[in-house]
């Protein structure tokens, strides 16, 4: 080796250089796990790990330390140690390089039932299939673009050339999409929605509310109730969630005799219902009665849930036994009533309970109240007007309905957003053509959208690259284990069965939590799960590392040479302690015969 090339790898091995590499690197690691928390794992990725500058900072910093090993060739035997730690860091660098250029780094979605034998990977795709004949035609778009944090409109991309002269065009890419509720005061049939707000200093939150719907705004739920009868409205407004001193009332009709109680005066005896020949008796009051899966009326608890009472009904017959519910009055059907010519209703004098803390009224002709309930204090009513606050229980919160449409069409609307959120879901807009017919789609990132245009119908999807396993993979079932007394997930697992056609035959395993399996040279790892449709889908992440044997490898060289360097530093101080105390002696020992002074 020349004296300069010698020259030239000394500078690019430097201890300097290595040492301002070092420190840039771990700066940026430093900033990625601070900026992770803030912006998520994704982002993270991309503005460092996976950031042309932090490649390259890590590649000079292998070209430095290969520089510094090249300098001091050929090796002494002393510099095995110094040989060993920088030749392992070379080769971790080189298993991480393998990893990136041909590792594999996916997911599958299987819900229980089903099998699948492909997975996706980073890589984005536009994919047309046409409803006749199920024609595929699929597009590689440009990563750099539609899997950025920026929105890009008339992105260059070519169409995407279908059957049948259909094409499909990107008009426009955004990093996020969310789906926000439209209401239009045109549907035909009575369709109520209110929107409502809740404000505090923090901001201001506002829903479509719709009956029998429950939204969140912010910590609570809330609901409205439509209630078409101006006495049950008045009993609802009047209610402060203290229970009344009669539980209510008894209605009975015999023929064209009506007679009404209260529950309490036909409860210690029964009362005679005029010369009809007949009398009732209440049995017992149930505040939350409920039917039992042997058809038999039960309390559930102590709140007026579903009031009901039981009576016995006499008569020349003898005596009988009927269930009368106040607020499902068709629930008595369960036990037919014992004579077709009595009806007996029963009107609870405790009105329906919130089912949520915010509950909107709305009466018969329009008008509007808020209930707002509270555990352990009751229940507070206010008449409400559009667009005027009302103060609530909760300190510092104002709550407002803003509109009332009585014939409401809802729909949901994408709202592109520029800046993404931590979870996010990119989307392109699309325009689908055929001759003169075009319509606009926006397909948000892994999921179906259906168009159809020229008399075809089209499934449209703009996704990650899918590639195919060589085998199948059904999940039989997912079991969820939560901790005790809540809905917290302890662990999740998948029962898979492996086909690939191998003499071995079908293959039965379990995925759990930090348990994962190998099959096929992929590692299955269960990474979460979701709902949807009734059904649990779980999640996995199937992963290919030709990279790990070489970094391990790395790994023990580094910790083999630093050891020895290790080593080498003790017998070095041992000997030099030796010498020392050597000449210590030999300088004594001459002092003593008056040879040296002293």
């Amino acid at each position: 080796m020349g004296p300069r090339i010698r020259d030239v790898l000394r500078v690019l091995g430097s201890l300097r250089i290595g040492v301002v590499l070092l420190a840039v690197l771990m700066v940026a690691m430093g900033s990625a796990t601070v900026y992770e928390s803030r912006h998520g794992t994704e982002q993270a990725l991309a503005a460092f790990y996976q950031a042309s500058w932090f490649q390259i900072a890590l590649a000079l910093l292998g070209v430095n330390i290969l520089a510094a090993v090249m300098a001091r060739l050929p090796l002494s035997r002393g510099q095995t140690g110094f040989a060993l730690t920088h030749g392992g860091i070379l080769v971790i660098l080189a298993g991480a390089w393998i990893t990136d250029r041909w590792g594999v780094n996916g997911s599958m979605a299987i819900a229980e039932g089903e099998t699948a034998d492909v997975f996706q990977v980073p890589g984005d795709t536009l994919t047309a299939v046409s409803g006749e004949g199920g024609v595929r035609a699929t597009m590689a778009l440009d990563s750099r673009v539609f899997r950025g944090f920026v929105a890009v409109n008339d992105p260059e991309t070519e169409s995407l050339q279908c059957d049948a002269g259909a094409s499909v065009d990107v008009l426009r890419y955004v990093p996020d999409l969310i789906e926000k509720e439209e209401v239009w005061n045109d549907n035909p049939d009575p369709n109520l929605a209110v929107e409502v707000a809740l404000s505090s200093s923090k901001g201001t939150e506002s829903a479509w509310v719709r009956p029998d719907h429950r939204v969140r705004l912010g910590a609570l739920s809330a609901t409205v109730r439509v209630v078409e009868n101006r006495e049950d409205l008045d009993r609802l407004v009047a209610f402060d969630g203290r229970h009344p001193p009669s539980h209510g009332t008894v209605r009975v009709k015999v023929q064209d005799a009506a007679f009404e109680f209260q529950v309490e005066e036909c409860g210690e005896e029964a009362v005679l219902l005029g010369e009809t020949g007949r009398t009732i008796r209440v049995v017992r009051y149930l505040p939350h009665a409920v039917i039992g899966t042997d058809g038999r009326i039960a309390n559930a608890s102590a709140q007026p849930m579903n009031p009901a009472i039981e009576v016995e009904i006499g008569g020349p017959d003898g005596v009988e036994r009927q269930p009368v519910f106040a607020r499902f009055p068709a629930l008595g059907a369960v036990h037919p009533a014992p004579r077709g010519d009595i009806d007996i209703v029963f009107v609870s004098s405790v009105p329906p309970m919130p089912q949520d803390p915010v509950e909107v009224l709305s009466g018969p002709d329009g008008e509007l109240y808020v209930r707002f309930s509270w555990e352990g204090t009751g229940i507070s009513t206010r008449a409400v007007d559009l667009d005027e606050p009302v103060a609530t229980p909760w300190p510092g919160k104002t709550f407002t309905v803003r509109k009332r449409i009585a014939h409401a069409r809802i729909a949901s609307v994408p709202v592109p957003l520029e800046t993404a959120r931590i979870r996010r879901t990119p989307a392109v807009l699309v325009r689908l053509a055929a001759g003169e017919e075009a319509r606009e789609l926006w397909l948000r990132k892994n999921e179906t959208a259906v168009g159809e245009v020229g008399g075809r119908r089209y499934e449209l999807r703009f996704g990650d690259k899918e590639v195919p396993l060589g085998f199948e993979i059904l999940l039989s079932r997912f079991q969820v284990v939560f901790y005790p007394g809540g809905e917290t997930p302890r662990s999740f697992e998948s029962h898979v069965s492996l086909d690939d056609s191998s003499p071995s035959g079908e293959q039965m395993r379990v995925i759990r939590m930090n348990h994962p399996i190998e099959h096929g040279g992929y590692t299955f790892f269960q990474s979460s799960y979701r709902r949807q449709g009734g059904r649990l889908v779980s999640i996995l992440q199937v992963t290919r590392d030709p990279g790990q044997a070489v970094t391990f490898a790395g790994y023990g060289a580094t910790a083999v040479g630093m050891l020895a360097v290790l080593g080498l530093r003790i017998r070095q101080r041992g000997r030099g302690a030796g010498g020392r105390r050597a000449n210590a002696e030999r300088e004594g020992v001459q002092c003593r015969r008056g040879r040296s002074s002293c």
